[in-house]
């Protein structure tokens, strides 16, 4: 958020962008916590990992812009999450397709 904050001085649009996408892959990921069934966790973690990528990307935009903020360590801490969230889909849709054997 304070990154976020930092960057709405530069461009409010990719501010509001990365804090919504950013804050929605915690929100889908503890969804997913109290998902109703298989099928629905993976459905919610599924949609994580896209918030996940959007806000990867968006970090990378304005990774382009010279007068833009940066922040390593947040752009370090959101590519480390991508193999924990391919793991868990992965393992999930094996879960998923071993109960419709």
């Amino acid at each position: 958020m304070d990154y976020c904050e930092i960057l709405e001085r530069k461009n409010r649009v990719f501010a509001d962008q990365i804090l919504r996408s950013g804050t929605s892959v915690g929100s889908q990921t503890r969804e997913a916590q109290g998902a109703e069934s298989l099928a629905d966790f993976f459905h919610k973690m599924k949609i994580g990992m896209k918030e996940l990528e959007e806000t990867d990307f968006r970090l990378d935009l304005c990774h382009l812009k010279a007068h833009y903020p940066h922040d390593v360590a947040l752009v370090e801490r959101t590519k480390r999450l991508f193999p924990l969230f391919h793991s868990i889909l992965s393992t999930t849709r094996k879960r998923i397709n071993d109960k419709k054997k």
